[in-house]
């Protein structure tokens, strides 16, 4: 006479033997942040697909392009870092930690050989490099190795944040470096993109909310300053306003 059968709770239809990866989805935690993660993440790569074959469809068959190229180009890489994602979700937070550092010091160097005959201007932003056919843009790069340094700072300092010298050194200087390097290229939507990061990671970490105050309202006026100096930006602003008649004027002027 055999046993009796367990019940089928979420535990026993999420063990490891039906595989790492349900295993690891399968948070028991009670907000369940990975599974929230995972389908955030999936879900604004899909978006971006989407409005990557809807913006370039109408120019590569004007062209004479197959339409589908790009998007399927973008595609595979959406697919290689999801899965990249995966992996590095597997490696245990002290190993994370230890990439820290190296990976921001060779995104400050890949950002700083920009301005070497590697770099490449594109659309009026310096921002790519182009070694033996290869292209890469170093601030994509630089917004990951930011992310991950911060944390590892961060979490280091979680008994200090309540010192405003501690919450924002070394945090705010080396984000002001790596912004500083990214505008000198001319590319002001990453600037304001890593800055946004950069305000992320200390309002995540802990960091007290009028220091947090303070650092966002310097990186505003950091803003305004780096748009109100790009004839370009400037342009494009008056143009989303629906002021047109004033853009080719202004932008003529600088």
């Amino acid at each position: 006479m055999t046993g009796a059968r367990k019940p089928l709770t979420r535990k026993n239809l999420w063990r490891p033997s039906s595989g790492r990866l349900r295993s690891w989805l399968a948070d028991e935690s009670a907000d369940r942040t990975r599974p929230v993660i995972v389908a955030v993440v999936l879900t604004l790569a899909g978006i971006g697909l989407v409005e990557v074959a809807s913006a370039s469809s109408v120019e590569s068959v004007a062209a004479g392009i197959n339409p589908y190229d790009l998007p399927l180009k973008q595609g595979m890489w959406t697919l290689a870092g999801v899965v990249i994602m995966f992996a590095l979700a597997r490696l245990p937070v002290r190993r994370i930690r230890k990439l820290a550092w190296p990976m921001l010091i060779i995104a400050v160097i890949a950002l700083g050989l920009v301005f070497t005959p590697l770099g490449m201007t594109v659309n009026g932003n310096r921002n790519w490099l182009n070694a033996g056919g290869f292209t890469a843009q170093p601030s994509e790069f630089a917004k990951l190795a930011l992310v991950v340094w911060g944390a590892a700072v961060l979490s280091r300092k979680q008994a200090l944040l309540n010192q405003w010298k501690h919450a924002v050194i070394p945090m705010l200087p080396v984000g002001a470096a790596i912004m500083a390097l990214v505008a000198l290229g001319h590319d002001l939507g990453t600037t304001l993109f890593i800055m946004m990061i950069l305000a992320a990671t200390l309002f995540y970490g802990g960091v007290p909310m009028k220091v947090f105050g303070a650092a966002a309202a310097a990186c505003a006026v950091a803003a305004l300053v780096l748009a109100a100096t790009n004839g370009n930006r400037m342009g494009r602003i008056f143009s989303w306003l629906g002021m047109g008649s004033g853009v080719e004027d202004h932008c003529a002027e600088n």
